[in-house]
């Protein structure tokens, strides 16, 4: 693509745009952690910055995320900070081996009941927790935090140009300078400053398990989001390079003292909309912020926690899968169970489980789904042309034909061979096998089995429209011969015909 001077226009202003909605995310989030404002601030710099230049998803904006910040303040509540940083750059390494590895491409086998149930248990976390931290600082905290989450809401319903969060946290600092309540602020920040953080007494096993956990839930949270790009800008994004690119960014982040970053959904959104065209969009994101950061950081300590709470408690409100909620009644069982199974472990455990026991639930319904074998009787008559109908109810009485439909696995062996104890069994069974996709061993040794007792009871097995794979296996495991090759027929009224003779 041509860069031109409206391309370069577009870039500083998405990506100044990005950065006012960032601001405030990053400082709540930070607190929201366990870390610190400075420390949000910092991750959505560093990694910010890093991804922006070494990702595959160049129009996305990378920062703390409300899911990374969860499992991070997890961490921290059971290690405290020092461990929590350390763990942040364990992921990124492990995230940058993911990109190695290739395993970028895993996002794609995610059932969207996972990722709805996921987000929607997230929101219900950020949601539950802002109430539990302002409820008990009495009613005027959560007056303001309900008020600026409405506001929020209010405010995105129009295409204002200035952040919605940006106008209540300047309203915040302002109300501080000239009236004041007796609400709690930020305070002081301590200055940003470039130090490498490494403790050194540290055990791996402490580190590893949450590590991992963290690293597979921002390879999935930015992927998604990379999505969302590819949806909205017509591009096409690197998975593996991404993971690369975020990984470095989280190393950084966590050696340097900032909270773990993610592709940021909203934040992407907002540049993207903006007139990003290249990845010089993010990178101003996070050269803005840095200024902001080295410069502006004393306005930051007059701005009350419950404003951040409030922008928190519209995070989580919106993050909400409502397209998912009102589709529950006419999505499949098994979608909704999933939905429900995966929000609930989100907020009863942690992410990670949830995400596992969700895609879990899926792949076993998924199995369930695959290996449903249909076995039903078929009229003789239905299976002739109309002029050789006349001898169909004679016929029906020697022959009787079953269609089978489906994979004839493991799975579905144990109905199957329910519904082959039922069958009457005249002198002979016409088995079709046009809707039999695939068999494994189970299935043809049952079917195997099904042959030699129906001979033994005087009724002979006939089958056609049997297909090459089904064929092949049957073929090695001894089926067809069991069967015998004369009564394998390509078409049923050959099959039919051939009873007819006899």
């Amino acid at each position: 693509m041509h860069y031109s001077l409206d391309n370069l226009k577009g870039d500083l202003i998405a990506g100044t745009t990005a950065a006012l909605v960032a601001l405030p995310l990053a400082l709540a989030f930070g607190i929201a952690s366990g870390l610190g404002p400075g420390a949000g601030l910092l991750g959505a710099i560093i990694a910010g910055f890093i991804a922006s230049m070494f990702g595959g998803t160049p129009l996305q904006i990378t920062g703390p995320t409300a899911p990374m910040t969860i499992l991070v303040a997890t961490i921290v509540a059971s290690h405290g900070a020092g461990i929590a940083l350390l763990t942040i750059a364990f992921a990124g390494l492990f995230q940058i081996a993911f990109g190695i590895l290739k395993l970028g491409k895993l996002i794609e086998y995610l059932p969207r009941p996972v990722v709805s149930g996921f987000m929607t248990g997230i929101a219900l976390l950020i949601i539950i927790e802002q109430l539990k931290k302002f409820i008990p600082t009495g009613y005027l905290a959560v007056l303001v935090m309900t008020s600026c989450a409405l506001f929020l809401i209010l405010w995105s319903r129009f295409s204002f140009p200035v952040p919605g969060a940006i106008v209540i946290v300047v309203a915040s600092i302002i109300w501080s300078f000239f009236i004041g309540t007796p609400l709690t602020a930020i305070g002081e920040i301590p200055p940003i400053n470039f130090e490498i953080f490494f403790p050194l007494n540290f055990s791996l096993e402490v580190i590893l398990l949450p590590a991992i956990s963290l690293a597979v839930l921002g390879s999935i949270d930015t992927l998604l989001t990379s999505v969302i790009v590819d949806r909205m800008a017509g591009t096409r994004h690197s998975s593996n390079k991404e993971l690369i690119g975020q990984g470095l960014g989280n190393t950084a982040a966590g050696l340097l003292g900032g909270l773990a970053g993610a592709g940021a959904t909203i934040r992407t959104i907002i540049n993207v909309r903006s007139g990003a065209s290249s990845r010089l969009s993010s990178t101003v994101h996070s050269i803005i912020l840095l200024l902001i950061a080295l410069f502006f950081t004393s306005f930051f300590k007059h701005i009350y926690l419950a404003v951040l709470g409030g922008i928190l408690l519209y995070v989580g409100i919106t993050i909400i899968d409502y397209i998912a909620l009102k589709n529950i009644k006419n999505v499949p069982l098994s979608d909704a169970l999933i939905f429900f199974s995966t929000t609930v472990m989100t907020v009863v455990f942690n992410l990670v489980v949830a995400v596992i026991i969700g895609v879990l639930i899926a792949s076993i319904l998924f199995i369930k789904r695959m290996t449903e074998l249909s076995f039903k009787q078929v009229s003789v008559e239905s299976q002739l042309p109309p002029r050789k109908r006349a001898f169909a109810e004679k016929l029906s009485k020697k022959l009787a034909i079953y269609q089978l439909s489906g994979p004839l696995f493991f799975g579905a062996v144990s109905s199957f061979e329910k519904e082959l104890s039922k069958v009457y069994l005249p002198e002979y069974i016409l088995l079709k096998l046009f809707g039999v996709i695939s068999v494994d061993e189970s299935g043809a040794l049952a079917l195997n089995d099904f042959i030699k007792d129906a001979k033994k009871k005087g009724c002979t097995i006939l089958i056609c429209g049997i297909q090459e794979e089904p064929k092949r296996v049957m073929d090695k495991l001894g089926v067809l011969k069991t069967l015998g090759y004369a009564n394998i027929f390509d078409k049923p009224l050959a099959a039919i015909m051939f009873v007819k003779k006899r």
